[in-house]
């Protein structure tokens, strides 16, 4: 009897089979939506003849606004380097 409940409990569930997907027939007619592309031309916007001035004075003013930091991670990175170098 122990070896039949034995040899019951090693066998291993069926793996279940995989529902199969319908194939879309060849004749079917698919709807494609119409749809729209621009090309924005960025680097036109802060041109200092033809660009966008209100932009271009935005662009300035952050510019100035972030130096700092921006001068201090500059710092950190040569200093970096430099370490990396001696070590």
């Amino acid at each position: 009897m122990a070896l039949v409940a034995g040899a019951v409990s090693a066998q291993k569930p069926a793996a279940p089979t995989p529902t199969p997907v319908p194939a879309a027939p060849a004749s079917a007619n698919v709807n494609i939506p119409v749809s729209k592309m621009a090309v924005i031309y960025s680097d036109m916007f802060l041109d200092a003849k033809g660009g966008i001035l209100k932009f271009s004075a935005l662009i300035t003013k952050l510019n100035g606004e972030f130096q700092k930091p921006k001068d201090e991670i500059n710092q950190m990175q040569q200093r970096g380097q430099a370490l990396d170098a001696e070590i």
